[in-house]
This record gives C-alpha cells, structure tokens and sequence, in this order.
C-alpha cells in the first residue's frame, strides 16, 4: 500500500460542499508498524524516511487542503489529537481502573507527533479547533475493549488496546466538540 504525502484521496471531493461540521485525526497510521508499505511524494515513491517526517508532509497538505477548499464562515473544522495505545506490561487486559499514575504508561505514539500536528494547525490561515484528547484519555487504560475479550484471547498480541468501549470515553470527547459547537457560536 502507498500512502501519498502531497495529496489528499479523491473521495475527499465530497467533503467540501455542506459539511457543517468537519473531525479529522491522525491516529494510529502514523506508528512504527505502519499498515502501509511505501509513502509517494512529490510524485517519487520513498520506502525509507522517518515516520515523523512524513507526519509533518501529510499533515501541511491537509492544512493546505482545508485553507483551499473550505470555508471556515460555514464548517466548523476540528482536528483531534491522537488517542493514546496502552502498551505495557499486560497492556490493557482485564484492568479495570483508571491509571493513578501515567509515569506506569509507556506511550508508543511519540509526543513530538504531537508537536507537529500541533504546529501545522497553529500557522495554519484559517481556523481549527483543536481538540486534545490525548492527556485526558491516556488515564482510561479502563475503557479499552479488553475487559470484554474471552480469556482464550489472552494473547497480548490479541488484546485491543486502541479502540474504546462506547459508550464510555469517547462520548467525553463528543462533548468537548458539542460544547465548542455551541459556544464558539
């Protein structure tokens, strides 16, 4: 699979007329283990380059392409941060509580991803709302779909650590976006 750094897919063309509201994300292509085999830039296709530097090309010709495509007097555009993959000793399995302490948390998703993401959107000409997930959800090592699994799916290999129980933490962040909705207005 290739992922194009300079160009947004073609579906997105359908993006531009009538949205109200616009949610982007970055999420978890953006690990070491990516699900994709090449990236293609300017028409060059690069199997070696740092995963953090092709964040930052991704995530300026999103930028571009909302600045030229979108206007921001009718669509609300929010980008939110990345949701935090816990990742450590028995990952999320079984846990039922929430993190006391996020010195135990081992986060696979660098925050200097954050940071660029958090750049891009800061010189950006027209707005975004940012909405950042990532501290408040990185406590809920709680809300992962482990507590759920059958005990033959033990394998850590097999334990989901990325996706949320809904409803549950997801539902903070969709009202953190409703609220901005309806106040920013």
């Amino acid at each position: 699979m290739i992922l194009d750094l300079d160009a947004m897919p073609k579906f997105s063309e359908q993006w531009k007329h009538g949205a109200a509201v616009m949610l982007f994300n970055t999420d978890h292509w953006w690990l070491q283990k990516r699900p994709f085999d090449f990236f293609q830039y300017q028409g060059k296709l690069i199997k070696e380059t740092p995963i953090g530097r092709a964040l930052k090309l991704g995530t300026r010709t999103w930028a571009s392409w909302i600045e030229a495509n979108v206007d921001t007097r009718k669509t609300k555009v929010f980008f939110r941060s990345i949701s935090p993959y816990h990742h450590e000793k028995r990952w999320c399995y079984m846990i039922t509580e929430p993190l006391a302490d996020l010195n135990s948390f081992v986060q696979i998703y660098p925050p200097s991803y954050v940071k660029v993401v958090e750049e891009v959107i800061t010189v950006m000409k027209v707005h975004v709302t940012y909405l950042n997930i990532t501290k408040l959800s990185q406590y809920r090592i709680d809300e992962h779909l482990s507590v759920y699994e059958s005990p033959k799916n033990h394998a850590r290999q097999r334990t989901n650590c990325s996706h949320w129980c809904v409803p549950g933490l997801p539902d903070t962040w969709n009202r953190l976006m409703y609220s901005s909705i309806v106040w920013d207005n």
